[in-house]
């Protein structure tokens, strides 16, 4: 499998998390995972990877929070956000928009199906 690019999954659990981590590696992504809101703005400090898919539910804050707390930073205001969520409605999505999320990706979703979901972004990231 060739290499993608490199993935900050915001996981907020380690069951699930690695298991969509070893898929999204599997699919091509280099994929770091962290556990929390606070662990992944401590990442973006010396890392910049080319996209963040964060949970919606997170122990230490909203994915929506992490979206804005990541735009507004200096360093990493450039790098595509996805928010994988159990649930779409009208407002998560505004609040998605106002926040700047890139995606918004309802669960369950095949991983083949959220690999490709995350390749356009990978384009975006690349014209920054």
């Amino acid at each position: 499998m060739s290499h993608l690019g490199t993935l900050l999954l915001v996981s907020g659990d380690n069951r699930g998390g690695q298991s969509l981590s070893t898929r999204l590696s599997e699919g091509g992504f280099d994929v770091t995972q962290v556990m929390d809101g606070a662990k992944a703005l401590e990442h973006l400090k010396t890392e910049h990877p080319d996209i963040i898919l964060a949970m919606a539910k997170l122990p230490d804050m909203s994915g929506i929070e992490l979206a804005n707390r990541i735009k507004a930073s200096e360093n990493a205001a450039d790098i595509p956000v996805a928010l994988l969520c159990d649930y779409s409605t009208a407002e998560l999505s505004q609040q998605a928009l106002d926040a700047r999320i890139d995606d918004l990706v309802v669960q369950p979703i095949d991983p083949g199906v959220l690999a490709a979901r995350l390749k356009p972004l990978l384009r975006l990231s690349t014209m920054h």
